[in-house]
């Protein structure tokens, strides 16, 4: 006798079922959210977490989602390592282009230090996108991410390949 009769004349007598056959499961999207603590002149503070790992970031202040002038909107992205853009020596996080229905383009997660309104003579490495560090403080009198290199490696080393999402929320009060 088998295992399979074994269990099955088992399962009659007790009412068990036979266990279902293992599957793996399915590769798992990684899911990064962004809360962006305050916005000013000067840039869009927040905090970039995931299970394992966190950062800073700053981004452009809130500009009405002007292209090259403005952080993008709050809402749930999808984006992917993209080994072919190279900004400080480091691959790029690459936000899908599809789903900003052609009002934003290249949105990437990037090393950097400033993302200030250039407009205000601020310094920004940034015309849209993302920086991260693993520290928050000043340059030249103006507010920047630091150990931007450390936190973009790190960050690349957690998500790996395949498909992230992204979460962003406003939580400061206009």
């Amino acid at each position: 006798m088998g295992i399979r009769d074994w269990f099955w004349k088992l399962s009659k007598k007790t009412r068990i079922k036979p266990p279902k056959p293992y599957r793996p499961p399915e590769k798992k999207k990684m899911v990064l959210a962004i809360k962006r603590i305050d916005t000013d002149d000067q840039g869009t503070d927040g905090i970039l977490y995931t299970q394992g790992f966190c950062c800073y970031t700053l981004e452009l202040p809130w500009r009405d989602n002007k292209p090259f002038l403005s952080c993008i909107k709050s809402g749930l992205y999808t984006a992917g390592v993209d080994n072919t853009t190279i900004i400080g020596g480091l691959p790029v996080i690459r936000f899908s282009d599809d789903q900003f229905n052609g009002e934003r383009t290249g949105i990437l997660i990037h090393v950097g230090n400033f993302a200030g309104d250039q407009k205000l003579s601020y310094k920004s490495d940034v015309l849209g996108c993302i920086e991260v560090g693993m520290a928050k403080g000043e340059l030249n009198n103006q507010k920047a991410v630091l150990k931007s290199h450390d936190a973009m490696t790190e960050l690349l080393a957690v998500v790996g390949e395949g498909i992230i999402a992204i979460s962003i929320e406003n939580i400061y009060e206009v």
